[in-house]
């Protein structure tokens, strides 16, 4: 694994410089951690999470009676078709065809860096920006895929409203949700010589309804489905894409912890392939895919069917960016990969606004586990010929216009 090691090792000596009084010792060649070296901060990162496991013992995954591998991914926010591909591979068996029992913890407030750096989870989705965030900071988290290729985040406006409907204006209110998602827009705010204060909005989208705010913040699969399902067509809309505008940064990326991912080499990279295939079926079955969420198990609906079906079909656009073709399965050996300019555009743009000066962009991330799947000739083969379906009654609720 010379690769991965020598990605990790560089993680290590540069993120983890600013939180050395609270980690455990590590040897730069085989990164692992001994009892004698234990600190204060390892002692927490092995608290013992809700079904009894350690983070100590989640640390070398034990296959089940039924001779499946248990691992946890943690979302960074609700059950919804944002996280179309992992749920696909639950639900149509295609993790226990890779050896996985894989349990979907929904997020909202967690700290997914967190969760996975403890051990508490073995996989999570999370923003780059926060990911490079919580590496600057000591974290030994990693990225090792990128299923959403481009940015969702659009400025939206309702006609008639703006003095210009293709930029933002002076004294027109922006608005946000701050928390990390506000970078792209102030940077697209920054060009144009605008201050970059902005409204902290709502998840309703009420406060463009009610004219409180001129330009909203809304996702292209989330917020905008609300838009349109108030009743207002593409037409009476003004969509500023920050993609477009040339301030897209990276939005869900795939992250594990480098030490443990080290020693469990084949667990993540089965965990890759079938999600990979998740993702590959949902964005040639969008509707499918929303409805599969929607009814997923174990979970709990925040939206209708309609609106996880709207946004399924928008999240298949984001997964296949300009490097994959819905339909050309020949193209989807790209579905995830990592591109090093998008990463350091995402990079350059959170350095702006936050202190990152000691990681640089690859230090977040790491292609080995993905170089590893592509060159999998027999993944190849079950890319290009999968036959999954889901069995359940749905209808196409959302047809796109």
């Amino acid at each position: 694994m010379k690769t991965f090691r020598k990605i990790a090792a560089l993680v290590l000596s540069l993120a983890m410089i600013a939180a050395l009084a609270a980690c455990g010792s590590s040897s730069s060649s085989d990164i692992t951690t001994t009892a004698a070296d234990t600190t204060a901060a390892d002692t927490t990162a092995a608290e013992t999470s809700a079904d009894g496991t350690t983070a100590e013992e989640a640390g070398s995954q034990e296959k089940e009676d039924n001779g499946l591998t248990k691992v946890t991914l943690q979302l960074k926010w609700v059950q919804q078709a944002q996280f179309m591909g992992y749920y696909a591979a639950k639900e149509l068996g295609i993790f226990e065809e890779y050896g996985l029992d894989v349990e979907i913890v929904p997020g909202g407030s967690v700290d997914v860096a967190e969760e996975v750096d403890s051990g508490r989870a073995q996989f999570g989705t999370i923003w780059v920006s926060t990911a490079m965030s919580a590496i600057s900071n000591g974290s030994n988290i990693i990225s090792i895929a990128q299923f959403s290729q481009d940015s969702g985040m659009t400025l939206v406006s309702l006609d008639g409203t703006v003095a210009d409907p293709t930029k933002v204006s002076e004294g027109e209110v922006t608005g946000n949700w701050g928390g990390g998602n506000e970078y792209e827009m102030q940077a697209y705010l920054s060009s144009l010589g605008l201050s970059t204060d902005y409204v902290t909005e709502d998840y309703d989208m009420q406060q463009l309804f009610d004219g409180d705010i001129t330009w909203s913040s809304a996702m292209t699969y989330n917020e905008m489905g609300l838009v349109y399902e108030a009743g207002y067509e593409a037409d009476k809309l003004n969509v500023l894409k920050m993609e477009d505008e040339g301030f897209g940064m990276l939005e869900d990326c795939l992250i594990v912890d480098t030490e443990w991912a080290e020693e469990n080499e084949e667990t993540v990279a089965a965990f890759l392939k079938a999600s990979i295939l998740g993702w590959a079926w949902a964005i040639e079955n969008p509707a499918a895919a929303g409805s599969l969420v929607f009814n997923a198990e174990d979970t709990a609906n925040t939206v209708s069917e309609y609106h996880q079906q709207f946004e399924a079909a928008e999240m298949a656009k984001l997964t296949a960016g300009s490097i994959v073709t819905i339909g050309d399965r020949t193209t989807y050996s790209n579905i995830g990969y990592m591109d090093p300019a998008k990463y350091t555009q995402t990079y350059d743009i959170f350095a702006k606004y936050s202190d990152i000066s000691n990681i640089t962009a690859e230090n977040s991330y790491t292609t080995y586990f993905y170089d590893m799947v592509e060159d999998d000739a027999d993944f190849a083969a079950a890319l290009e010929g999968f036959d999954y379906t889901w069995d359940k009654d749905y209808e196409e609720l959302y047809v796109e216009k």
